[in-house]
């Protein structure tokens, strides 16, 4: 069976490292690996799987699924598996030996040696040991590599374990904790977000330094008061987005993640908190009215060479633990799926000309009062046609059972043919939709059985129709759902759409425009 998991390895490149003495030769602290693998996985890797993701194969995430088989044919296929890497791998093998590769194999390694090693494995340690070495000699000279984000902190991980683990390279930790704080400084904003405005991004920021952290704790070694307040930020701001499943709202590139995850995460970050609902410096808002959540992203794009969302005053909607509105999601390993998935089609928002929004100035302000949250702004994502500004009014009321929108497009003259308008509403996979009332409105139905009510109008022609979507809520797999679509078109100078969403079983009160305290427009 061992034999399959070697023959299914491709892609490789027949390179052998160089022998040298190993410096280290034996772990002074072992670190635990805190997230659980795929037995599954781990299965189909014993029985020859074919096809391993390159990322997936030079990071040795497949030690966490091989790990999760815990039996003596997944510890003796995994060193085995390890060896092959060693010796089919050199350092000219440029894209596995890429600075987060390094220190994602690093931290793999040592937080699963007590795994994969035997009893009587000389001949097995002598060779890993000499690699490891390697590896930290080489991660220490090229490191940042030429990375950015994410990746950086990757492979600072890699070298704060070894330099905490392995005898013989302590002298690394002050210099290696020292650009990882700098690193954290960079990339957290004050207000807890990730520089990429991603909530996904965020959790793996977070997690990575949690691990480290609790390294450091296990090594006795004193923690940067930098990380400590770092950490109570960033878990602040993960908490944020954590919805009423105890999953992310899947906005800008993020996935749902595993819930049970996301929840140690934030026990060990942020305990006991209060969830807070505005990031102002990052552009979110969230509203929790009754058993609703409302979750609103401003749009701002990041600074490069981080890719946001096109998605200026996009939304998403909960009713309990039940996902209504959502954004489609994003793909961890497809860049295709990423670019799809960034367009403004994929999110709850106006989509004019079937053009992505790309605005230079973004407003959201926001009014609560003990009869509604009101959040308004606008937009200039699409001022080269006409200098056109869009506006949102979004309100919800004090109970949750009614959400009311108002879209506002404004141009600086009349354009010389329609522009067709858009305004998508994408469904979770497990709400179910139909057109009830002659197309005048849409019945929602959600899996528990309750049922909301969605209704447009505008003074000029609308239609309201139930169209295709697609949700990649996991990161990976594109499902099948639906979304409602207002399609209508800007003929004049401005053009006015409202809509509501009401809980079933109350009257549908016509959406009507709420005067705020000032006007953004």
């Amino acid at each position: 069976m061992r034999q399959h998991v070697i023959n299914s390895l491709t892609h490789l490149n027949p390179l052998r490292l160089g022998r040298s003495t190993p410096i280290s030769d034996r772990l002074v602290v072992r670190p635990v690996d805190s997230r659980p693998g795929c037995a599954e996985t781990g299965a189909a890797l014993l029985n020859g799987a074919q096809g391993l993701e390159p990322e997936y194969w030079h990071r040795c995430l497949w030690l966490r699924d091989m790990r999760a088989c815990s039996d003596d044919d997944a510890r003796q296929s995994a060193r085995q598996m390890i060896l092959h890497w060693i010796e089919q791998h050199g350092r000219e093998d440029r894209f596995a030996w890429r600075a987060d590769f390094i220190g994602a194999r690093l931290t793999q390694w040592l937080s699963h040696h007590d795994f994969f090693t035997g009893s009587d494995e000389s001949d097995f340690d002598e060779k890993f040991f000499a690699s490891v070495d390697e590896h930290i000699r080489h991660l220490d000279k090229i490191i940042p590599g030429g990375l950015y984000g994410i990746p950086v902190l990757e492979a600072l991980q890699g070298l704060i374990y070894a330099g905490l683990t392995l005898e013989g390279w302590e002298n690394i930790i002050p210099r290696a904790l020292a650009m990882f704080s700098d690193e954290i400084n960079r990339q957290i904003l004050p207000d807890g977000l990730h520089i990429s405005r991603s909530p996904g991004q965020l959790q793996q920021a977070l997690q990575i330094l949690m691990d480290c952290r609790t390294l450091m704790a296990l090594a006795g070694y004193p923690q940067p008061l930098i990380l400590q307040r770092a950490a109570e930020r960033m878990g602040l701001g993960l908490r944020l987005f954590r919805m009423p499943d105890r999953a992310l709202g899947t906005l800008q590139g993020t996935a749902e993640g595993n819930p049970d995850i996301i929840e140690a995460l934030l026990a060990q970050a942020a305990p006991a908190t209060k969830t807070i609902e505005s990031l102002k410096q990052s552009g979110f808002e969230r509203v929790s009215r009754g058993r609703s959540v409302l979750l609103i992203d401003r749009g701002d794009a990041p600074p490069k060479p981080y890719l946001g969302h096109a998605a200026p005053l996009s939304f998403e909607f909960f009713c309990g633990k039940h996902r209504l509105f959502v954004s489609c999601g994003t793909h961890t390993a497809s860049a295709d799926w990423q670019e799809i998935l960034r367009a403004s089609a994929a999110h709850n928002m106006v989509v004019v000309d079937n053009r992505s929004a790309h605005p230079h100035k973004i407003v959201l302000e926001r009014q609560d009062n003990a009869r509604h949250t009101v959040l308004e702004g606008h937009h200039d994502g699409y001022s080269s046609l006409k200098n056109l500004i869009v506006q949102r009014q979004l309100v919800l009321s004090a109970d949750g059972n009614r959400l009311q929108g108002q879209e506002l497009l404004s141009s600086a003259r009349k354009p010389s043919q329609a522009v067709p308008l858009a305004v998508r509403f994408h469904l979770h996979p497990r709400v179910i939709a139909s057109i009830i009332r002659s197309g005048a409105a849409a019945l929602l139905r959600l899996p528990d059985g309750s049922g909301w009510r969605f209704t447009p109008q505008s003074s000029q022609d609308l239609s309201l129709q139930i169209e295709e979507s697609i949700y990649l809520g996991d990161g990976k797999t594109p499902r099948k759902t639906q979304q409602l679509v207002i399609h209508s078109a800007l003929e004049e100078k401005d053009a006015h759409i409202l809509w509501s969403l009401t809980r079933e079983g109350l009257s549908d009160t016509p959406a009507k425009r709420v005067q705020t305290r000032q006007t953004l427009l």
